[in-house]
């Protein structure tokens, strides 16, 4: 069955990482398997530390978000700025480096960019910086995460069937999709259908409800959604990336707590 994970993501610029291990044990606590790190900047990370404390309580870390690049430093795969996108292209590379010291996917979401006018030029700009990219992660035995995005956060590949003609395009094993049910709900005419079409190319699941709150206190139909992953063979982690509410503890406990009790009822309805 599937594994548990959730985002956890420094709330300034200034805050470490090493710094939350109070949630890292927390995560432990409610019976999380992973941990996926949000690393604003990949140069300014003690990378062996964060190993050694995910290691200490058992965990794996899931993927390596890199969405807080474009948010807070404003790097772009996709700009009109040379020197921007060469930055996000170095930015990625070093994801990558440590990402092979941890045992991790990277997740090239946000840090595509938003879509600069004329979108044609920015696809093309997008695509020269993710072959530089993915070279860099066949070298070192890396896979990268492409993921579909809704329309309001970027113009660049906001559905499932975007990203699996880019992998297409690509052409490469170390370039897989994942997805994520917040954005799906916007994107998708019929999520089920859409992840079906997935199946070849799916590697990693983030979990949230429509209001990107926790699985259980919104619309989303996980338990459909979740009895298909399975029907297709989706054994890898489902992390939570949701809104601290009504506080970060209870949400990440409350979305455990649900993702595990639906995992149950599976279990039970296939036994």
């Amino acid at each position: 069955m599937f594994k548990l994970s959730a985002v956890l993501a420094p709330q300034r610029p200034e805050e470490s990482l090493l710094a939350l291990k109070d949630k890292i044990a927390y995560f432990k606590d409610v019976g999380l398997e992973g941990i996926e790190p949000s690393i604003p900047d990949p140069w300014r990370i003690d990378i062996k530390a964060l190993r050694d404390m995910v290691d200490e309580y058992g965990l794996k870390v899931s993927a390596i978000s890199t969405g807080l690049g474009y948010v807070w430093h404003g790097w772009s795969l996709s700009s009109g700025s040379e020197e921007v996108r060469k930055k996000a292209i170095e930015a990625i590379k070093k994801h990558i480096e440590n990402a092979q010291e941890l045992g991790a996917p990277v997740i090239i979401g946000l840090i595509r960019g938003y879509g600069e006018e004329p979108l044609e030029a920015c696809m093309s700009r997008f695509k020269e910086s993710l072959r530089e990219c993915i070279a860099h992660a066949e070298d070192h035995g890396i896979t990268l995460l492409i993921e579909p995005i809704n329309r309001y956060e970027t113009r660049l590949l906001n559905k499932v069937d975007d990203v699996i003609k880019l992998i297409k395009e690509m052409g490469s094993d170390k370039l897989r999709l994942m997805v994520d049910t917040y954005h799906m709900n916007i994107e998708e005419r019929n999520i089920g259908v859409a992840l079906m079409r997935s199946r070849k190319y799916l590697a990693y699941v983030h979990v949230a409800d429509n209001n990107r709150l926790a699985p259980g206190y919104g619309h989303v139909d996980f338990k459909s959604i979740m009895g298909i992953l399975k029907e297709m063979g989706y054994d890898s982690f489902l992390s939570l990336e949701i809104l601290p509410f009504p506080d970060f503890r209870r949400a990440i406990r409350d979305g455990a707590i649900y993702l595990r009790m639906l995992m149950k009822l599976l279990s039970n309805k296939s036994s």
